[in-house]
């Protein structure tokens, strides 16, 4: 009884405070566009904004208003998640048509345009709210115009003014052939939450030592290797000069990493949370252990990646691209498809083991990443014909993107996954 009373407090009094507020704006809104749309507080959730970024350089967003905040920013500075925060902040100031450097101002506005979001919701007041959803829409032509902008850029979505004075590590190098990468381990998420049983996606973990393979190989051919990440569960011992772990370093912070993945040649790993800085950065990226193909596709410049595979234990069988691609293919309790199983239980219910990329794969799809930054992301007759019976199966929502590719070498090793 208590509770539902305290809900209807904060609902009335954010009513109360915010109507008049709500009223101004929908007035303003007969005159000009106006738009609000949070920034998630969840570093791996901001690559939704990544067609915004690009349709707003296309000037596709003129003489509109679109007001931004960061959701939850309260818990940001609660958990001192400041790792995460200049990102965030990052991002916040490229989008914003305002910029805050003081941290309580930035704070107070980041909750004052959230009540107002809320309060928007409350009153289903649907023509405030931006949705993303809305601006990537299927089977509109102007997505072929996009995909084609998105295999010409080159250039970031974004800069980051950040100078790193004093900044070593050692003897190792971050000035060229660098390769940044990271796995996926629970430890991040036990640290961040500890209240919260956070196992139910351990599907998505894998070991650090599936890059040893690629680290050696890549050492080899003079490249140096950075092991990126927060929290990190378990250390990869690896004696060489070209190798090392800044997930250990004391001194980390988000204005170091994003410094260190902006110089990479390229970043590894799973789609988690550093991806999205090196996606909007614009460097390259290898993929790994994807599990939603319906997901895709996105569009990220330069990108190769190489999916889970998941295992059907009655009959021993593989499931293909097909019925991981079908919205409708063994549905769980909570009508969700097996292309989109969030829960290890979902899996271990239905019998079906989650496979995930071997070493092997990694350092191939790692190698291809390689050689086709040299050649331009030309690829063979046999290689073009197999990606386009790939995205086929996702019917004619998008085109094939150039630069935006399916491992080759994964794919003619699992030809059946096609059928």
């Amino acid at each position: 009884m208590k509770r539902i009373l305290r809900k209807l407090i904060v609902l009335s009094s954010s009513v109360i405070i915010f109507l008049p507020i709500i009223l101004l704006l929908k007035i303003f809104n007969f005159f000009f566009e106006f738009r609000i749309l949070a920034i998630s507080s969840i570093l791996g959730g901001n690559m939704n904004l990544y067609p915004y970024f690009i349709k707003k350089e296309k000037g596709y967003f003129k003489n509109k208003l679109h007001i931004f905040y960061i959701s939850n920013i309260d818990r940001v500075y609660k958990s001192e998640n400041l790792y995460n925060l200049f990102w965030l902040k990052c991002l916040f100031n490229h989008l914003s048509p305002v910029k805050i450097e003081n941290k309580k101002l930035f704070f107070v506005y980041n909750k004052f345009w959230e009540f107002v979001f809320i309060t928007a919701q409350r009153l289903n007041i649907k023509n405030f709210i931006l949705s993303l959803n809305d601006i990537r829409k299927k089977n509109k032509k102007s997505e072929k115009i996009f995909i084609k902008y998105y295999e010409e850029k080159l250039k970031p979505l974004m800069t980051v003014n950040f100078s790193p004075n004093g900044f070593k590590l050692n003897n190792f190098s971050l000035e060229k052939n660098l390769i940044s990468f990271v796995n996926r381990d629970p430890a991040y998420k036990k640290k961040q939450y500890p209240e919260i049983n956070m196992s139910y996606h351990d599907f998505r973990n894998f070991e650090v030592e599936d890059f040893r393979l690629a680290i050696k190989n890549f050492n080899k051919k003079n490249f140096s290797i950075i092991r990126m990440g927060n929290v990190t569960e378990k250390k990869l011992d690896i004696e060489s000069s070209k190798y090392y772990d800044f997930s250990l370093n004391s001194n980390r912070t988000g204005e170091f990493e994003t410094f260190i993945i902006s110089k990479s040649k390229f970043f590894v790993g799973p789609e988690s949370g550093l991806d999205k800085i090196a996606a909007f950065l614009n460097i390259p990226i290898v993929y790994v252990n994807v599990h939603y193909l319906l997901w895709r596709p996105f569009f990220v410049n330069r990108c190769i990646f190489i999916p889970q595979k998941l295992k059907n234990l009655r009959n021993g069988k593989l499931f293909s691209f097909k019925e991981m691609l079908n919205e409708n293919f063994m549905k769980n309790n909570d009508n969700i498809p097996l292309g989109l199983y969030i829960k290890t239980t979902d899996y271990n219910d239905n019998n079906i083991k989650v496979i995930n990329n071997t070493a092997e794969e990694i350092n191939t799809a790692m190698e291809e990443m390689e050689y086709y930054l040299k050649n331009n992301f030309n690829l063979s007759q046999e290689d073009r014909e197999i990606q386009n019976s790939f995205w086929k199966l996702y019917g004619d929502d998008y085109p094939v993107n150039k630069t935006h590719i399916i491992s080759p070498t994964f794919l003619k090793k699992n030809i059946d996954l096609l059928n």
